[in-house]
């Protein structure tokens, strides 16, 4: 092959690559997307401080907690929970489902603070071994251009702003041997494989129709309470009837 039959080979193939390469992408879901630009985020933290664990997967009192990613430091250990919605997010910490509205379409979430506390419950329990532990602080994360309306005092913020969050946080409260020792003993519980990712999918739907089930019957699927019909800031919605021992709400 001469010179210009190579060139005009090499040309064909940058081509090829520049025109599959989107392609390729969109065939990975969204939500892994959004988790692996949160890792990048992650990886540019100093090495010597932060060890950082994605794709985390414990087992808690018979069941399976999923952690999108957790840092550990001698400051603090972040247990971040990533998400991909877009357009406009409302609601508040306390309820079981927040509304996005996208062009006038809306849309009922979980609530993923909820999901983080149950990740920090798992987590805690994973380390309940150990002697000293920093303060582990959820936090949930989305796309830069979300609109977040959101009443809450937990950490909810964009991607853009996760790295600022966790380097504020310098009051030293452990070692570096005990840093080690903390990501050491997570690495050795996490049972991350797609085949148990797979059946901790199968068990979160089947515990969502539970409670869906639970729901569509009138009842409260924290605490059995009956639901009841009630207006709020962004109108009508379901609260139990044991508030204010119980905070669950439902969309209307």
């Amino acid at each position: 092959m001469n010179i210009n039959g190579t060139a005009e080979y090499v040309c064909i193939i940058v081509i090829v690559v520049a025109i599959l390469l989107p392609l390729c992408r969109q065939l990975i879901p969204k939500g892994r997307r959004g988790e692996k630009h949160v890792a990048s985020i992650l990886r540019r933290l100093p090495n010597s401080k932060y060890k950082v664990i994605n794709n985390l997967l414990l087992s808690y009192r018979g069941h399976t907690s999923e952690i999108d990613h957790v840092v550990i430091s001698p400051y603090a250990i972040f247990v971040i929970e990533t998400k991909t919605y877009t357009g406009l997010i409302y609601g508040n910490e306390h309820s079981e489902y927040w509304t996005k509205n996208v062009y006038g379409h809306k849309y009922h979430l979980l609530n993923p603070i909820h999901q983080n506390h149950g990740h920090v419950k798992a987590i805690r329990h994973c380390l309940q071994g150990q002697h000293n532990l920093p303060p582990i602080i959820p936090i949930v994360v989305f796309p830069t251009h979300t609109k977040l309306s959101i009443t809450t005092e937990e950490y909810l913020i964009h991607w853009n702003l996760l790295r600022h969050l966790i380097r504020r946080h310098r009051t030293p409260v452990i070692s570096d041997s005990e840093v080690h020792d903390i990501y050491r003993h997570l690495l050795t519980a996490n049972t991350y494989s797609w085949k148990n990712k797979r059946k901790h999918i199968r068990s979160t739907k089947l515990t969502k129709r539970r409670r869906d089930n639970a729901v569509a019957s009138g009842y409260c699927p924290w605490c059995g309470g009956r639901l009841v019909l009630r207006e709020g800031p962004y109108g009508k919605f379901y609260g139990c009837s044991n508030y204010p021992g119980c905070g669950y709400t439902h969309p209307y």
